[in-house]
């Protein structure tokens, strides 16, 4: 029977992270190929200013044994500002990425300096339009996400906030399982400039915790090999030798050397 493996809980930091903006003001599309690869904050909603702002977030899982059950999953991050048009709630749901992405080299300075409107794209790196800048474009601009939803958590000002759930979870085991390749989420606020934008720290904020995802898994159960049928492998393996090593000691007392050089057999009197 296999042998029951205990639950195991990892702490992953995200392997990368971006926004990508949409301008709808003065001009529809203007602003399309900003980005914030490298930057220390992470914008989801929509500014006062009319800029539409997604997050990309991905986290390498391979930490995590194949095989193994995802038992529970919550992924948090830091807001640590909200806009001045923020109405004091708004939703923000996990999509799972079906393309991958870049994170550039593009930022705003400083871990509080604005960045709300993003900064000119880098090679590589993902925007409103393109996966990856100057080289290949998302099926949709905007993102290529599922339309369900992973989960959703609520924003009410600065500080902590959680995604967790059963869908989260279906995530990961399907990454863990190859069912889906690991794109990560896209972080989808309001959109409609009702609601303002919040700002959340990223991997590279020195201030501020960085994104985290704490994964609690079981590995695939461990099969051991029962004592019996060790014991009787071990003992075909000790006669085998046993008997190799009779037969070299018998062949070695009944041969002789004829005159010619050649060896006789005593059992067959044939020339070897």
């Amino acid at each position: 029977m296999p042998g029951p493996s205990p639950a195991a809980l990892v702490d992953l930091n995200a392997a990368k992270d971006n926004t990508i903006y949409f301008q709808s003001l003065p001009s529809p599309g203007s602003g399309t190929d900003s980005s914030q690869g490298a930057g220390e904050a992470m914008f989801v909603g929509a500014s006062g200013t009319g800029i539409v702002q997604r997050g990309l977030i991905a986290f390498d899982l391979n930490a995590i044994p194949a095989g193994s059950t995802i038992n529970s999953a919550t992924l948090t991050m830091d807001v640590n500002r909200v806009s001045s048009n923020f109405t004091g709630s708004m939703d923000i749901d996990l999509r799972r990425l079906t393309s991958d992405w870049g994170e550039g080299s593009e930022s705003s300075a400083g871990p509080y300096a604005g960045g709300g409107d993003g900064a000119p794209a880098t090679a590589g790196t993902a925007t409103w339009d393109e996966n990856f800048f100057s080289s290949s474009n998302w099926i949709t601009a905007g993102g290529d996400f599922s339309a369900s939803t992973s989960a959703t958590t609520t924003v009410t000002g600065t500080g902590p906030v959680n995604w967790s759930g059963a869908s989260l979870v279906a995530d990961i085991q399907a990454w863990v399982d190859g069912e889906f390749s690991n794109f990560g989420w896209l972080l989808l606020g309001d959109e409609s400039g009702g609601k303002g934008s919040v700002r959340l720290s990223t991997k590279e904020h020195t201030l501020n915790p960085q994104p985290l995802l704490t994964i609690d898994y079981t590995p695939a159960a461990v099969v051991p090999v029962p004592a019996a049928a060790w014991l009787f492998g071990s003992g075909l393996i000790g006669l085998t030798l046993v008997a190799g090593r009779k037969k070299a000691r018998w062949q070695n007392r009944y041969s002789i050397a004829a005159p010619s050089g050649a060896v006789i057999n005593c059992v067959n009197g044939n020339y070897c």
